[in-house]
């Protein structure tokens, strides 16, 4: 940790400081070390955010392809398509009968 002068105002302060940096110089952490003072800190909400944002996604060619070719099926395919109905009118004594054939499947 590096203090800053400011805050050791009396000479022993400088003087311990002094000497706890001088120790401190030579320590070298392991990676095993390092690994565990990194799983055992409180992880802050800024960090896990960022975690959560730098994940990556892996989307399968295959599936990711056909939905793109559905999206675009149905955005051509017009909204108001109706298969030609056949409508006839039959009016017998002033009475309307209507009869309508449809080719499509029902």
């Amino acid at each position: 940790m590096d203090y800053k002068e400011k805050d050791f105002k009396e000479p022993i302060d400088r003087e311990i400081r002094k000497i706890l940096k001088e120790d401190s110089d030579d320590l070298k952490l392991s990676f095993s070390s390092i690994e565990k003072i990194k799983k055992s800190r409180k992880i802050s909400l800024r960090e896990k955010i960022s975690t959560l944002l730098n994940h990556e996604v892996e989307i399968p060619l295959t599936p990711a392809i056909i939905g793109f070719l559905l999206v675009i099926g149905i955005s051509i395919f017009p909204k108001d398509f109706e298969l030609p109905n056949k409508t006839e009118i039959i009016i017998i004594n002033g009475s309307e009968i209507i009869i309508e054939k449809n080719k499509g499947v029902s």
